[in-house]
């Protein structure tokens, strides 16, 4: 789910919660019997989508973390602008 996909990005690195999401995703694809093709399209989306949104709270809250900041208002625009960018991109 997109739900427990975000979540992991706050407690994993992204690679490793790309590796999941995609395993994931192929693994559900393949038993509801849809196509390769399909089935690698979907996954896809969901990596694409997710690394944007990775990227992006990455940097916002690398910056916040430049400047000297702790846990901040900015830390949650960061997250907010992440899930907007990772949903909007599925």
């Amino acid at each position: 789910s997109w739900t427990f996909a975000f979540a992991m990005l706050f407690v994993a690195p992204p690679a490793g919660c790309l590796a999941v999401v995609v395993s994931c995703s192929l693994l559900v694809d393949s038993i509801r019997s849809k196509s390769v093709l399909r089935a690698a399209f979907n996954a896809s989306q969901f990596a694409l989508s997710l690394a944007a949104g990775s990227f992006v709270g990455t940097q916002i809250t690398e910056l916040a973390l430049k400047q000297g900041q702790h846990p901040t208002l900015l830390w949650l625009v960061a997250a907010a602008t992440a899930s907007g960018v990772a949903f909007g991109l599925n």
